[in-house]
């Protein structure tokens, strides 16, 4: 009696849309939107080549989600997506974006579609995901997998949210702001050709700065933001490196 094969689950990808997004970001960073080999691409992203099975998994996930584009046999570049998503003007055009990727695997539209948003229980969604042809074991991990996605977008709507408002409070100072006239209140000496301001009236820009592994960091800039503040930014973003090489 001759083995029956063994069963394959549906296609689904091993990342999570944050960890592929950053893969993905490595070699826009890299090779632009230029056409490059898959070992190229690999090796754009920290691995060694393409032919293991992390790279192998990690290159499958970005073309599920829509984040990079086949070009020939044995070649692929960024998506121009990608491209759009690093340099968007605007919160909303990210979100959109953020959304398309998400919902790019056919198994997480399905799952998406079917509940509209509103997930039940795990066990509901992976007896769904069984339903489907999944292995218990993979239903699992593709269940994981979605859900890390999901809650990826939702919070960098979040992020996204948080800078709209505080770029709507500075909008809405600089409207009430009385007409330009010198002000000598700078500590360096440097004439600051601006608005007079009270304490009160001095605001921040909260600026993201994307850091490796889908970490985030923030810049808090007050306006007005002298030459000499941004030397002495400088010199605190030194130390702090500094202090890192001593580690």
């Amino acid at each position: 009696m001759q083995d029956e094969p063994k069963k394959k689950s549906p296609r689904y990808p091993s990342l999570s849309l944050e960890d592929a997004l950053t893969k993905a970001i490595q070699l826009y960073e890299a090779n632009h939107l230029h056409p490059i080999a898959n070992d190229a691409a690999a090796q754009s992203m920290g691995y060694a080549g393409a032919n293991n099975g992390a790279s192998l998994s990690a290159l499958a996930a970005l073309k599920y989600y829509g984040l990079v584009d086949r070009s020939g046999s044995g070649k692929l570049a960024a998506s121009k997506d990608l491209e759009t998503f690093q340099y968007a003007p605007n919160s909303s055009e990210r979100r959109k974006l953020l959304q398309k990727w998400l919902l790019s695997p056919k198994v997480f539209e399905d799952i998406h579609n079917k509940y509209e948003g509103n997930l039940p229980s795990d066990a509901a969604i992976k007896y769904d995901l069984i339903k489907m042809g999944f292995i218990p074991d993979k239903a699992e991990t593709c269940l994981k997998t979605y859900k890390a996605s999901l809650n990826f977008v939702d919070r960098e709507a979040a992020d996204n949210d948080e800078i709209d408002s505080s770029q709507e409070v500075h909008s809405q100072r600089m409207s009430v702001m009385p007409e330009k006239q010198e002000n000598k209140n700078d500590p360096s000496g440097e004439t600051y050709q601006g608005p007079t301001r009270h304490a009160a009236d001095i605001y921040t820009d909260r600026i993201p700065v994307r850091l490796q592994g889908g970490r985030k960091a923030w810049l808090e800039i007050p306006t007005p933001f002298y030459k000499n503040d941004k030397l002495q930014l400088v010199k605190q973003i030194e130390l702090l490196i500094t202090d890192d090489d001593e580690i």
